[in-house]
């Protein structure tokens, strides 16, 4: 993302703290979004590591978000899930993949 703005010349602080606001926000989501699934199909374990939460910091992975930044391309922290304690194991391992379609652990 910000090697393209400054290799077309188009490179706007304005346009990039906005884009870096967003997808910030859109990770915190996103992310929140696995933990609130495992944790209503009987996991905990997202809510005891402190991922049940919208805050940026625990979702954000440095690597993944400068090279989110940087080429377009990045990830966030997984949420870790435990099948195991939930109540059917298949359902929370294809609901807690559903909201992003992402891998899970």
């Amino acid at each position: 993302m910000l090697l393209s703005m400054f290799r077309t010349g188009n490179f706007d602080i304005l346009v990039f703290l906005y884009s870096l606001l967003a997808i910030l926000v859109a990770i915190s989501f996103h992310e929140y979004a696995h933990a609130l699934t495992a944790t209503r199909l009987g996991d905990d374990t997202p809510r005891l590591m402190g991922r049940l939460t919208i805050a940026p910091m625990k979702h954000i992975d440095p690597i993944g978000f400068i090279s989110l930044m940087l080429v377009g391309w990045g990830w966030a922290k997984p949420v870790t899930i435990n099948p195991g304690v939930s109540k059917t194991c298949a359902a929370t391992r294809y609901w807690c993949r559903w909201p992003g379609r992402g891998p899970t652990s």
